[in-house]
């Protein structure tokens, strides 16, 4: 049999910290750490015993994962959760924990052991790898793609429940002639400088996509053709107030917005996107710097020049 002075030193030599704790004492205190669990997290022995390991945790955690642990906790099972850590110094980590039972000889569980992996690096490349699969590296925007997913869920619900919904199609007037004056780099700060104004604009549950070149859409959740209006005509206002200066070059710009509220007949994303699309081009054919709405949208409505 292995003498307990051997069980002590494996637990300090192991690579992965660990935490032991005692469900039988009121809120399940921590007892021990090993010195791993001080080097991830910053907090010796004598600051963490007695406490309940919930002082680690932050926001940021999956009420999920935190129920998990608390079900196995209850059950006396184990489990694995993912949870989103503080450091001693504030700093946030990622924390895959292993928890146990420990069982006196009679199957009582008179302890959790925990083990804790630090996968910051690994969850943060699985965050990278999402943001570059639904979002335009260049303005941050959502792609056209992940667009298209979140338009065809919201026009599900706005049709389930009989929510006014409404898109916006926009377009940057005169694009190619901001490159072929001031250059590529000066386009690209229109970009940027657009989708920012309109992140500074928009709700936060209102969805801003760039369908590729000058072109964006905007999905207006929960919105009429009265409050859709005002978002609009304010979008177009403020850009046209906006001007991009530097060492470089100095110029401003406008946009044309076409506008669509959802009706019952739009059983597709593509069938709404595409009327949306007609009145942007209409408002693009009578000048631009204006906004226009779809015919069938009860009514139209242009900004003047």
């Amino acid at each position: 049999m292995l003498s307990p002075g051997l069980f002590q030193s494996a637990f300090e030599s192991a690579h992965c910290a660990t935490v032991i704790t005692d469900v039988q004492s009121p809120d399940n205190p921590i007892v021990y750490v090993n010195p791993t669990f001080t080097a991830q997290t910053g907090y010796a022995l004598d600051e963490v015993v007695g406490k309940n390991c919930r002082f680690l945790q932050g926001k940021g955690c999956d009420p999920n994962e935190l129920k998990k642990i608390r079900t196995a906790l209850k059950e006396g099972t184990s489990t694995i959760a993912l949870l989103s850590n503080y450091r001693k110094d504030g700093s946030q980590f990622w924390n895959e924990l292993h928890i146990s039972p420990i069982r006196d000889e009679e199957g009582t569980v008179t302890h959790f052991v925990g083990v804790q992996y630090d996968i910051t690096q690994r969850v943060h490349a699985e965050q990278d790898l999402k943001r570059l699969a639904t979002t335009d590296y260049l303005t941050g925007t959502f792609n056209r793609r992940y667009f298209f997913e979140a338009c065809e869920r919201e026009l599900n619900r706005a049709q389930r429940y009989s929510h006014p919904t409404t898109v916006l199609m926009v377009d940057i007037d005169q694009f190619k002639n901001i490159n072929d004056t001031h250059g590529h780099a000066a386009g690209d700060e229109a970009l940027v400088c657009f989708s920012a104004t309109c992140r500074d604009l928009l709700r936060g549950e209102d969805i801003l996509g760039r369908f590729g070149g000058e072109e964006f859409a905007i999905l207006l959740p929960e919105t009429d053709k009265t409050g859709a209006a005002q978002v609009a005509e304010r979008l177009r206002a403020r850009i046209e107030k906006v001007q991009i200066t530097n060492e470089k070059h100095a110029f401003q710009f406008t946009v044309s917005i076409g506008a669509a509220l959802c009706s019952p007949a739009d059983d597709s994303v593509k069938k709404i996107l595409d009327r949306a699309d007609q009145a942007l081009y209409e408002a693009k054919s009578a000048g631009r710097n204006r906004v226009v709405w779809a015919k069938d949208s009860l009514a139209t409505s242009a900004a003047p020049l």
